[in-house]
């Protein structure tokens, strides 16, 4: 994995093992083949268009130029329940998406998002900014933008039903979706950093492509979750990605790796207790939507 290009920002992560410190850069992510337009209902364009009293939203809007009518559709279409979180996604919107993804995809990416933090019994304990930062949006990094969410509604919701809690869920989406997908490592995968279609259809993908599959599958369900890696390890060759999800707090676990003693549990951990915060090539980062300096 070559230092790998993150959707917005990069920031440091502290989790559990003594992980390095703060450090923050900034990338931007590649362009990105966005969804087939669908026509929308007339019907489904608001009379009010509340977003005017939000100037955040003003610049992206702007930005977003020939598309911009796909954004407004989608923000007059939002239920006003999901208002807030259809703000935070075009807020922060990268400027490749801004400029290329389309209202149905947006609207059934939020609905979606709403439903699983309504259906599960950890969704009522995610506050707010966790929820829209490490749910809501429909990528990690700079990934093809795939329509994967109502796949892995309808793959994995099944799978965690019963569980009770989170981590509960999403230890088993590690034990159980790289085998529904049939998706395992390789070094051979096409890109270090491809989307979930094209890890499926191959099968083959990089430590970043299975943590892209399963972030994506505890987002699915609810799951506040996120990439994290390290561009260099200290103490010998090569790097890592790897997830981390928020269950009141955050906790780790490799993708495709699950421990049976549960999260927190890794072949990392010592390698990555290693990292320096005052040098990029060996801290610890973690993909952020939200802009964060």
């Amino acid at each position: 994995m070559r230092r790998y290009s993150l959707l917005v920002i990069i920031a440091v992560a502290g989790i559990a093992g003594g992980f390095a410190g703060p450090r923050i850069i900034v990338v931007y992510g590649q362009p990105a083949p966005s969804p087939s337009t669908a026509q929308l209902d007339a019907n489904d364009i608001a009379a009010v268009d509340w977003w005017q009293a939000h100037p955040d939203l003003h610049r992206a809007l702007h930005d977003a130029g020939d598309n911009r009518n796909e954004l407004e559709r989608f923000l007059a279409a939002v239920p006003e329940a999901q208002r807030d979180g259809a703000r935070f996604l075009v807020q922060y919107m990268p400027l490749h998406d801004l400029t290329a993804l389309k209202a149905p995809y947006l609207l059934e990416n939020i609905e979606l998002a709403y439903r699983a933090k309504r259906e599960f019994p950890w969704g009522k304990s995610i506050p707010d900014e966790i929820f829209f930062n490490d749910v809501l949006p429909y990528a990690n990094i700079n990934e093809s933008r795939d329509d994967w969410r109502r796949d892995f509604w309808d793959r994995f919701a099944p799978v965690v039903r019963d569980c009770r809690t989170a981590s509960e869920a999403a230890q088993r989406l590690n034990e159980k979706v790289f085998a529904t997908l049939n998706v395992r490592y390789s070094t051979q995968r096409r890109r270090a950093d491809q989307g979930p279609q094209e890890s499926i259809e191959t099968g083959l993908a990089s430590c970043t492509g299975l943590s892209i599959l399963l972030v994506d599958a505890c987002r699915a369900v609810g799951i506040p979750a996120r990439l994290v890696g390290i561009p260099e390890w200290v103490n010998k060759r090569g790097n890592h990605t790897w997830v981390e999800m928020w269950d009141e707090k955050w906790h780790f676990t490799g993708a495709c790796e699950p421990d049976q003693r549960g999260l927190n549990y890794a072949w990392f951990q010592h390698d990555a207790s290693l990292a320096l915060a005052e040098d990029w090539r060996h801290s610890i980062y973690a993909a952020s939507y939200k802009h964060t300096g």
